[in-house]
């Protein structure tokens, strides 16, 4: 997954508060070869979609030791998914050219993805150590197939 955003930050009475809301367009794409799946064992996840996004920011100390809480969260209202039609193989889709609709448009209704993050920043020095969850959770229902794809996530950062 590829990803770009502008977020705007808003000036809040909460001293350590750091609230931003802006939107973001992600780029994803890739493969997974599962010999289950009757004709077609590799599968292709590809797409393209828009998203508000939210991080909110809080400042704090722990026993003497400046830390950040950070919570980020993003849902996609809009976006494009590559998905054959049911029954349709990639040998007809690529190398004999029977297109069938196989370009979607996707929306919160037909594949609802949200992808959230909280982790713990703690600052050493200028820089920090960063510490968190991700949870990224992907589903669709396009051209009579399902997709469900969720991740959980342990992160381990450094942030400068």
């Amino acid at each position: 997954t590829i990803g770009f955003g502008m977020q705007h930050h808003f000036c809040l009475p909460i001293q350590g508060l750091d609230l931003a809301v802006g939107g973001q367009v992600d780029l994803f794409i890739g493969g997974m070869y599962n010999t289950r799946n009757g004709n077609n064992p590799a599968q292709i996840h590809a797409g393209i979609d828009i998203a508000p996004s939210l991080r909110a920011s809080y400042d704090t100390q722990i026993w003497r030791k400046k830390i950040r809480l950070n919570y980020v969260f993003s849902m996609p209202l809009v976006g494009l998914a590559f998905s054959p039609a049911y029954g349709q193989s990639y040998y007809e889709l690529f190398l004999q050219g029977n297109y069938d609709h196989n370009i979607c448009f996707t929306t919160p209704f037909n594949g609802p993805t949200i992808c959230h993050s909280v982790s713990v920043d703690i600052k050493m020095g200028r820089k920090a150590l960063r510490v968190g969850y991700l949870g990224d959770y992907r589903q669709s229902r396009l051209n009579d197939l399902k997709y469900r794809n969720m991740t959980h996530a342990f992160i381990i950062g450094y942030v400068y």
